[in-house]
Formats: structure tokens, sequence, C-alpha cells
């Protein structure tokens, strides 16, 4: 009892350390945001320029992404310009002219873009940004890039930039490497290669500073709980994306600001806060299989007329291996207005196992629209056990009076 006693003093002086008082912190000072990352093989590059939030009592617009909708705070008429210190532009000089805001009533952007000299691997830029009213933000980047690529399927020959790779989910890896003239990191990205909903979301984001990486096709996915699901699923075709970095714009990646922990963001601008790096990004194909053992797994050929024009079209369907109850498929052939060679994603039916559905996107030349606009397609079946014939409809709905609602003919011609 008496050593219980003892701790009580203890405990007390803990809990009244643990204590939160309430603290005013001041408004800041309004500091320009500038924010860029130079693409070494684009035609043309932006600069978003901004007020910081800290002091300012007028809330601006939420919930905005850029580009290319507005910032917060936009800067309006400000001097951007990016010159060229060294190289085959060297003291070349390019203005970059802010564009029309995209919110509607907005009366600045806060954007500026337009078309800059491409620079070598190791060339020196300069940005200088200058406000109507008196700031100046100036940074330098050293453009990076690779003297050698090596993208390859463990095993296989590399692979060039825009290139497809076979990848077995269940048994192969890819390797990647880069042997670089001027880096301080690697950047890397894979997402799905959908057609419709404006795309999908990264299913990986990684950094690192050694140049190299491996990306086994049965690695699972860290944002989907303990559900066992993997970065990789068969049917899909994927982007994968490998920039290398500059020393600033990795500095940015790799860094925030942490109360709890103290860790600071690492600025290399004078005059404001933010980044201006640049990046050589070279973007491969994944076409993503596994071995089929599902019945209604397998190639389908989808044939009809649809629009009076002839529709050939070969499915290749691959079960998710965690939810057993949805596919995805490649899509190859000839529908309306040309060539088709994608990926969509669809489900078998719950109460009716060889019932299926499928959405794809494809673009529509029709009326107004060109092959840039992309419509979802939805095909529905009841498939057939036996391999025999069976219908298939293919609908289209457009509000803008582009529907599509037709029969096709559809049969199993490969499987497990």
């Amino acid at each position: 009892m008496a050593r219980r006693l003892a701790l009580l003093p203890l405990l007390s002086l803990l809990l009244a350390a643990c204590e939160l008082t309430e603290v005013t912190v001041a408004p800041g000072a309004r500091m320009v945001v500038v924010q860029s990352v130079l693409s070494r093989t684009a035609d043309s590059q932006f600069v978003v320029v901004e007020y910081s939030l800290a002091g300012n009592a007028v809330p601006g617009p939420t919930g905005n992404s850029v580009p290319p909708d507005s910032p917060e705070f936009p800067v309006h008429g400000a001097r951007v310009t990016i010159s060229h210190e060294n190289g085959a532009c060297v003291r070349q000089v390019d203005v970059l002219v802010e564009q029309p805001p995209a919110t509607h009533g907005a009366v600045a952007s806060g954007i500026y873009s337009g078309p800059v000299c491409h620079p070598a691997p190791g060339d020196v830029l300069t940005l200088h940004v200058s406000t109507p009213d008196g700031d100046t933000v100036t940074g330098t980047t050293t453009m990076p890039g690779a003297a050698e690529r090596d993208v390859r399927i463990a095993g296989g020959v590399p692979v060039a930039g825009g290139d497809t790779l076979a990848l077995d989910r269940t048994r192969d890896t890819v390797k990647l490497g880069v042997t670089a003239i001027s880096a301080a990191g690697m950047q890397v990205e894979v997402r799905p290669t959908v057609n419709y909903f404006g795309g999908g979301r990264n299913v990986l984001y990684a950094i690192t500073d050694t140049l190299g990486m491996a990306l086994p096709g049965n690695l699972v996915d860290p944002f989907e709980g303990d559900s066992g699901q993997t970065i990789f699923r068969a049917g899909r075709y994927y982007t994968l994306a490998v920039a290398l970095m500059d020393q600033n714009y990795w500095d940015f990646a790799r860094s925030r600001t942490d109360p709890i922990t103290g860790q600071g963001f690492i600025n290399h601008l004078d005059g404001g806060l933010g980044v201006f790096g640049s990046v050589e990004t070279t973007k491969y194909v994944l076409r993503v299989t596994a071995p089929q053992t599902d019945p209604r797994e397998g190639a389908y050929r989808v044939t009809g007329t649809a629009d009076g024009t002839p529709v050939d079209m070969t499915l290749d369907l691959y079960k998710d291996e965690i939810d057993q109850g949805t596919f995805s498929a490649f899509v190859d052939g000839a529908l309306l207005q040309g060539a088709l060679h994608l990926s969509g994603d669809g489900h078998f039916g719950y109460s009716e196992p060889d019932s299926l559905v499928l959405f794809f996107g494809a673009g529509i030349s029709s009326g107004s629209y060109s092959s840039s606009y992309t419509a979802l397609y939805t095909l529905t079946a009841m498939r057939t056990a036996d391999h025999t014939p069976f219908p298939v409809r293919l609908t289209r709905p457009d509000s803008t009076g582009f529907s599509l609602d037709v029969t096709l003919t559809a049969q199993q011609i490969g499987g497990p």
C-alpha cells in the first residue's frame, strides 16, 4: 500500500503535464506561392502563382485543383519568365502568359503557360516571377535525364518508352533501372488505363533515390486494407510512368511540415514558397494476365451490325482473384468509329452465374463530336456453358441524342 501511495504524486505531475493550453496564433504575413515542375520533353510548360492563405480574411473558392482550375488566391498580372543559363538555348528567355480562368466568374487564373525551348539533361534553367505588388520569386533547376533505361519483365529484354510489357501477375516481376546523366531521385506511378469516368486513380506511387525498383505482379495494394487485393488486376492495361527528378522536386516530394515531429518543408525558392523543379518522364504500357481457371473466363467473339456498321470484337475475360463476382477484360477489334484496343471492367450476375455485364469506354464520332469524346458502353449477356452462340445487348446511353441499343451475337472461342 505504501508503494502505491508513493506513486500518486508522480502520477499527478504527469497528468498535469499533459493538460492542453489554448494558444491564439497571430495571422502570418501573406506570401507568394509558386508551383512548377518542368517536363523535359513537353512542348508547353506551366507555372501556378498564388498568395498563401495565411493573413487572408476573405475566403476564396474551395475544392479546386490546379491545373486547370484556379488556385485559392491567384496572382493576376505577374510577369513569369524562364531563362536558359547554358546548353543549346543559352541566353534565351521564354515568357509564360497568364491563362483565362477556368472557373466561371473568376477574374484571374494564376496559371501561366507557354512554349519553352527544350532543354537537355544537365541544362540549368532559372524561373523569375514578378508580381504587380512588387514581390519577386526566383528559383533554379538542373534538368534531369537518363543515359540509359532498363525496364523489363525479369529475365526478359528491355523495352522502349511506349512499348507494352506482358505481365503475368502470378509469376512475373517488372524490373526498373535507370543510369542517370543528372537526377536526385526517381518517381514511379502506375494507374489503370481506363477510358471512362476521367481515368483511373494511381494504384502505386513511390519515390526512391536508388534509381531502381522491382514491382512483383502479386504486390498487395496497401490502400485496400487487409483484403489481399493486388496492385495489378488481370485483364487490364496499366500505364507505368517512370520519372527522373531534379533535386528541387525530390525535396518537395519527400518533405512536409509536421507539427508533431517538427519535420519541415524543404524550400528552394528565393522570395516565396513552393517548388520549381523538373522531371524527365518515360511511359510504358503493362498488359496484365493470369492463368484462366473459371469456365466463364477466356476469349469471346462478338459480331453483328450497329448503326449499319459491321462489328467484330474479341473479349478476353479474367476473373478477379479476390472478388469472385467481378472481372476485367481486354477489348480488341472494330466497333463503329474504328479499331478498339483497350480494357474494361465487369461483373458476373449474382443470381445467374452465367450472366455478365461489361463496361468499357470508346471514342465516338457523331454530329459535332470527334473521337476525343469518350462514351461509356455496356455489354450485357447470358453466356452459354456449351460454347454455342448467344445474344448480347450493347448499349450506349447518351443525353445528346447519340444513344445506341443493339443486339449482337457472341460465342466463347477460348478458355480453360
